[in-house]
């Protein structure tokens, strides 16, 4: 598993950008996750510039790179434009 995410990571820094260790330790967690219910449902509740966006980015690379989504999944991830208070 730490192969394949230090692999995401790699990719990643392509674009110019890393993942954190706190970041890894997310990513680890939600793969987890999915292993063990075969779904996941929910809200990746994070402070303002930890990087949600980038965790999501990696989350869906190891996603297609374990072969868990398919060229016809739909994956849907919502960002509000305003913060909610």
């Amino acid at each position: 598993m730490n192969a394949i995410l230090e692999e995401i990571n790699r990719d990643i820094s392509r674009i110019k950008v890393s993942l954190h260790a706190r970041q890894m330790d997310a990513l680890s967690k939600l793969y987890n996750l999915l292993l063990n219910n075969h779904e996941i449902k929910g809200i990746i509740r994070m402070p303002t510039g930890s990087g949600k966006t980038r965790l999501i980015t990696a989350f869906l690379l190891l996603l297609k790179k374990t072969k868990n989504i398919d060229k016809g999944d739909i994956i849907l991830f919502l960002t509000p434009r305003q913060g909610i208070k």
